[in-house]
């Protein structure tokens, strides 16, 4: 089994190598699957993320929601994530990591959290899941254990194994293009 930065490195180089179609493409077809989701269709309280450009694209997904649902994006405070309601690219600024996060009031009640879009390095069929190596997300979802995770990922982030750690936490279930 690769180590963790092995894994990382070689993720990075295959996301790499898809052209922007490609890239566009997965992009529009992970998330046309998420909406087909009963879980998406009930849901009222969604926390996505705002991609980085190496991540499959949320922004258009985000602008299309947000009216309809309450869209909710993570704020790094510290070495913690903070949520916050998505009102238009007017409530945006950029914050740490130059990723651009809303100004809004945090969300103080996280039980209200239906679904949770998250974004990773890597993911198992099975719903592991390797982020950037932060631990933000790890710290974050046990705070939120009724919520469904969804992990969203291109189809070359999908690898059969990931060392695994305690604070790991697996997702309910993981999206590509190609399942």
């Amino acid at each position: 089994m690769e180590d963790k930065l092995t894994l990382r490195k070689r993720i990075q180089q295959l996301k790499k190598e898809l052209s922007h179609e490609q890239q566009k493409d997965e992009s529009q077809q992970v998330f046309t699957k998420l909406e087909q989701l009963e879980v998406f269709k009930t849901s009222k309280n969604i926390l996505c993320y705002w991609s980085l450009p190496d991540e499959l694209a949320t922004q258009s997904f985000i602008k299309h929601w947000y009216k309809d649902k309450s869209i909710y994006l993570p704020k790094v405070v510290n070495k913690n994530l903070t949520i916050h309601r998505y009102e238009g690219m007017g409530s945006m600024q950029k914050g740490k990591y130059d990723i651009l996060e809303p100004n809004t009031h945090f969300l103080k009640d996280l039980d209200v959290l239906d679904l949770i879009i998250v974004p990773g390095i890597a993911f198992t069929k099975a719903g592991e899941r390797m982020g950037r190596g932060g631990g933000y997300y790890d710290r974050f979802l046990p705070q939120v254990p009724k919520a469904i995770r969804v992990g969203v990922a291109y189809n070359c982030q999908i690898v059969d194994d990931i060392p695994s750690e305690s604070h790991d936490v697996n997702m309910s279930l993981v999206l590509t293009s190609g399942q």
